[in-house]
């Protein structure tokens, strides 16, 4: 894929701009609410379970299991010409938040439920700033892969 022509969301949008800022780093931060601790994905302005208005972000482990998925076959997207593609809903390890991202690293043929994702950071659009975190399956530890 060239992503060179993604184009970039806005990257100062207060309610995302600490993600973006995150991922450009190649890490993965998320809010917290400050007033209950619920954690808030996608950002809102206020949180869902209090009301409050105030959160922390914080660096979580990129990694988790597919959730869900689907298999891109028409190129609709700048910068998403190759197809098909894997794009998949990931249940994160640590933290009761799913994201989406394109699943890269395994045929789409190949993609199963359940199976382990780490998070890839990846450079995208014209603006260095702009990092798209991506999902690869994460490598079996000598322990597990007999």
């Amino acid at each position: 894929m060239d992503l060179r022509s993604v184009p970039a969301p806005d990257l100062e949008d207060p309610l995302f701009a600490p993600y973006w800022e995150g991922t450009a780093l190649g890490k993965l931060v998320l809010p917290r609410c400050c007033g209950c601790g619920r954690m808030n994905w996608p950002p809102r302005a206020i949180c869902l379970g209090c009301r409050a208005a105030e959160f922390a972000w914080e660096q979580q482990r990129p990694s988790g299991t597919l959730f869900s998925w689907t298999v891109v076959g028409r190129a609709t997207a700048p910068g998403y010409l190759d197809v098909p593609y894997t794009v998949g809903i990931i249940a994160l390890d640590d933290v009761p938040v799913r994201l989406m991202g394109q699943v890269v690293g395994v045929d789409p043929e190949n993609v199963v439920m359940g199976m382990p994702l780490s998070a890839r950071f990846t450079t995208a659009g014209s603006s260095p700033e702009f990092t798209l975190i991506q999902f690869e399956p994460t490598p079996a530890s000598p322990a597990t892969s007999m």
